[in-house]
């Protein structure tokens, strides 16, 4: 049986528990105080159940993999015969790696802000030098789904979505929460439109109804 270390409100493990829906498997939700019992940086959860100190861990048997990368690609690569969430390809297979990296990095901004706004983190210093990067970063993301010449993508990667749709979502999705706008975005927002309608699709508490209603069923 699948177990997954789950806080409600982290983006990075509602990644998880959209992949795991999208695939129709079964798991076990093991609940972890991150805010405000901060249980993640305890020494009794780095010893028992991930040294790193984050969020998602999956254990699936004897396996324990910690954070959103790892998380997806295995989960795509184990439980989707069809390689439809991470494609066999290997330019294809590249270019989500490339964004699933994009999501951790680039959109890092995004996640501390909304840290800092909604606990008592200390750890974000001066969060205004840090909106513009998160910005950057929905600007580069809706310049991509804009696509070029007028022909809007409807996906990241190829012509269905994939684990870089995915990981890409569960942290746009929570921008507002850091104070950046989804509106502010067209292509982002009619992309979260499309996304919302995949077969499996959840919410996330506080997220809806921000994302809009704009779009036919995909």
């Amino acid at each position: 049986m699948i177990e997954l270390y789950d806080y409600i409100l982290s983006d990075d493990a509602y990644k998880a528990r959209l992949l795991l829906s999208f695939l129709g498997l079964e798991y076990t939700a093991r609940k972890v105080d991150m805010h405000p019992g901060r249980e993640h940086l305890t020494a009794a959860f780095r010893a028992s159940v991930t040294p790193q100190s984050r969020l998602p861990v999956l254990r699936d048997g004897e396996l324990r993999l910690t954070g959103p990368l790892a998380v997806l690609s295995y989960l795509a690569m184990r439980y989707d015969p069809a390689r439809t969430w991470l494609p066999d390809d290997a330019v294809e297979q590249a270019k989500v790696l490339d964004w699933m990296a994009f999501a951790e990095r680039e959109m890092a901004p995004i996640g501390a802000l909304r840290l800092a706004r909604f606990s008592d983190d200390t750890l974000l210093a001066g969060p205004g030098a840090v909106l513009p990067a998160a910005r950057n970063a929905m600007a580069i993301l809706d310049d991509h789904l804009a696509g070029e010449g007028g022909g809007e993508r409807a996906w990241l990667v190829g012509e269905r979505p994939t684990v870089a749709d995915v990981a890409v979502f569960g942290t746009a999705a929570v921008a507002p929460d850091a104070g950046v706008m989804i509106e502010d975005y067209p292509a982002v927002w009619r992309w979260m439109g499309r996304f919302r309608h995949l077969p499996g699709f959840i919410v996330m508490p506080g997220v809806f109804p921000v994302i809009p209603e704009l779009v036919e069923p995909a």
